[in-house]
Order: C-alpha cells, then sequence, then structure tokens
C-alpha cells in the first residue's frame, strides 16, 4: 500500500512539472509570436498570424487580440488592406474558437471601423462567443441594428447578411434590452429568412416581456400586433397564464379592428383566428364573453359567404373549450338553428353538424338535450346520429 501512494505521489509531481512546463512553452511561444508580430512587416505579420493558428492553443488567444488591434489602429491608407482583412479574419477565427473575452472591446473597434461584409460577419460571430455575459455590448450592437433598421426604412439597403448574423449575435449575447431592436427588425421587411431568425431569437430570449408585447399589441400596427401575438404564443420563456393574457387581449383587440384594405384585413382575421385557437387551447374561460361575440360575427358571415368553415368550426371549438353553461346555452340554440333547417328539407353541412354535436357532448352539459334527442328523428345521416347518441351518454344529470 506504502508503495501504491509512492508511485501515486511521483505520478502527481510528474503532472503537475508537465504541467508548469507547458504553461511556460504557451507563454514563451506567445512572447516569441507577440514580438515578431510587433516587428514584421504586413505579409510577415499574415504569415506568422497563419502558423499561430495552426498551433490550435488557447494560451496565444492574446496573439490574436494583438492582431485585431494592430488592424484597429493602423491607417488603411497605402495599406494592402486584403492583407490586413486575411490577418483579422485568422485571428477572428481564432478568438471565436477560443471564446476569447478579453478580446471583445477589440472585436466590437473593428467591426465599427471596416464595413467590409466578410469582416463583420466574423466580427459578430466572434462576439456570439467572447461577448456572452457583456450587456453594455449587447447595448452597441442593439444601437448598430437600430441604425441599420432606419437605413433601410429611408430606402437603402443594408447587407442583409450581416443584418442576419446581427440578429443571431444579439440571441447568443440573451440580453433582454435586445427585445425591442429584434422586435422591430422582424417587422422591417428585410426578408422572411431574417423574420424567422428574429422570431426564433424573440421566443428564446430571457427576460419579462409580457408587457412589451401587451404595449405593440394595443399600440402597433396590424403587422407588429400580430407578430407580437404569434411571438408571445411560441415563447419558450412566457408561462401560460401569461400567454392567455395576452392572447384574450390580442383577441379583443382584434375583435375592435376593420380596415378598408383587404390585406389589412386578412391580417386581423387571422389574428382573431390565432388569438381563439391559444384561449381555446388553454380553455380560458374569462374570454368567453368576447368568444360569444366572435361566434355571432362569424356565424353571420358564413351565412354571407364571408367566413369559412374553417373559422367556423374554430369557434364551435372554442366555445366548447370554454367549459361554461353560457357557451354551452349557445351552442344548443346553434344546433336548434340547424335542426330547424333540416326539417324544412334543406342541404345540411354534415361536418358542421357533427362539430356542434361532439362539441356538447364534450361539455357535458344537460341544457343540450332536448336538442341532441331532437337530432335522432330528423333526417340527418347515420353518421350524425350515432354522434348524437355518444353525445347523450356525456351529459350529466
Amino acid at each position: 500500500m506504502k508503495n501504491l501512494r509512492l508511485l501515486l505521489g511521483i505520478l502527481i509531481i510528474f503532472a503537475v512539472s508537465g504541467s508548469v512546463v507547458f504553461a511556460q512553452d504557451v507563454s514563451a511561444m506567445l512572447e516569441s509570436y507577440s514580438r515578431n508580430f510587433e516587428k514584421s512587416d504586413i505579409n510577415a505579420k499574415l504569415v506568422l498570424i497563419e502558423d499561430a493558428a495552426k498551433q490550435n492553443k488557447e494560451g496565444l488567444a492574446p496573439l490574436f487580440k494583438q492582431a485585431v488591434d494592430y488592424a484597429v489602429n493602423v491607417s488603411f491608407q497605402g495599406m494592402d488592406v486584403s492583407v490586413l482583412r486575411q490577418i483579422c479574419l485568422v485571428a477572428l477565427n481564432q478568438i471565436e474558437a477560443f471564446g476569447y473575452q478579453d478580446a471583445r472591446g477589440s472585436v466590437w473597434k473593428l467591426f465599427m471601423k471596416d464595413v467590409d461584409s466578410n469582416i463583420r460577419i466574423q466580427s459578430l460571430k466572434a462576439l456570439s462567443v467572447a461577448g456572452k455575459g457583456d450587456r453594455e455590448l449587447a447595448g452597441f450592437v442593439n444601437e448598430w441594428l437600430a441604425g441599420q433598421n432606419t437605413i433601410f426604412k429611408s430606402g437603402r439597403k443594408p447587407n442583409n447578411t450581416v443584418i442576419a448574423q446581427c440578429v443571431i449575435t444579439l440571441g447568443a449575447l440573451d440580453q433582454d434590452s435586445s427585445f425591442t431592436v429584434v422586435f422591430n427588425t422582424m417587422t422591417t421587411g428585410y426578408s422572411n429568412d431574417i423574420e424567422a431568425l428574429c422570431k426564433n431569437v424573440l421566443i428564446n430570449l430571457n427576460g419579462e416581456f409580457k408587457q412589451l408585447l401587451l404595449d405593440v399589441i394595443n399600440q402597433g400596427t396590424m403587422l407588429e400586433r400580430r407578430e407580437a401575438l404569434d411571438v408571445a404564443l411560441e415563447s419558450k420563456k412566457l408561462g401560460e397564464p401569461d400567454k392567455g393574457e395576452i392572447a384574450e387581449t390580442a383577441f379583443e383587440v382584434a375583435l375592435k379592428l376593420a380596415s378598408k384594405f383587404t390585406e389589412e384585413n386578412r391580417e386581423i382575421r387571422q389574428m382573431r383566428l390565432n388569438a381563439l385557437r391559444a384561449l381555446s387551447e388553454c380553455k380560458r374561460s374569462s374570454a368567453t364573453p368576447l368568444v360569444l361575440h366572435y361566434f355571432q360575427m362569424i356565424h353571420d358571415d358564413y351565412a354571407k359567404n364571408v367566413a369559412n368553415k374553417t373559422e367556423l368550426i374554430d369557434c364551435i371549438r372554442g366555445l366548447a373549450n370554454m367549459g361554461n353553461n353560457e357557451s354551452a346555452v349557445r351552442l344548443s340554440s346553434y344546433l336548434d338553428e340547424l335542426n330547424i333547417f333540416t326539417e324544412k328539407k334543406k342541404v345540411y353541412d354534415e361536418q358542421i353538424v357533427i362539430e356542434v354535436v361532439q362539441a356538447l357532448g364534450r361539455m357535458q352539459d344537460k341544457v343540450a338535450f332536448d336538442y341532441l334527442m331532437r337530432v335522432k328523428f330528423l333526417n340527418y345521416s347515420n353518421n350524425v346520429r350515432s354522434a348524437a347518441d355518444e353525445a347523450i351518454k356525456n351529459l350529466k344529470w
């Protein structure tokens, strides 16, 4: 046992000694690279920085910051900018690979100095790793992106690839201060890809955004309102009660909206439908008066061929999921209307009748009994009658 302990002790001493020697070797290597980088001309600097990158040693990370600082401080005038940018790209790649946080200020200065898209994209990639936790840096990036949105709205076209990487970087930095600018970027109109990137960042971003989303829903443009609702419903950070509250607010707002423009009206109808589905899914009974109002709107529009069957069926399901007597009474009344229509030998829509019958069965409210019983004695199909039988069995007495 003593021999074993002695052997382990010797191995530990060698391991520690080896680590110290290795650290000393890397330190000496860094010093040599740094000294030679300082003395070399620009072409030799490129060769040196490429050679250092091949070493794949985290201890050399300060050298890559040194290279970025050199590019920031040197004048481009009379300089072979293509070689300088190649030096920067190698250095930025290594800063990203090692997540070298001490370089983040230098990288941001380079981003602001050089408008080359490749430099800016690789700078942002490096900042995504090296800048984590830096709220001030996120603020700088927010400000820059807000400026690009203003430029875009003035009619000029920023580089979409840089904008996309900027959004990705803000997602990686994960600061709640980025919510507003990313949301505005999403609705600015760059491209479908950038819109999707923004939405993905927003639904994953940490922070308390319920009030911000409610403010947009109450005061934003039609597109902003619908996007705010979608972000809220897809958010991985908001709880179900908050999502229900936002959906109810959005539903109420959308019920009051109307537009003389076809496209805006389409957005309004989609917002209503999205909000209703969310309210239905979370069974938010406080929204019953709103859903009843919407049901009457869709009921009337469907009769005039303005609303489609999907909207009507969603209303039926939404009322059923409110789970209260008020909803059961309205759906029973609608079934009575369908029964009267069928009794007059008119053609009925089997899918809609079955949806109403099954909804009443799920609600289990005995107020529907008479209307369900009547279904069995009218000229309905066997499918409808079977659905009525099942619904009657589910009623609570």
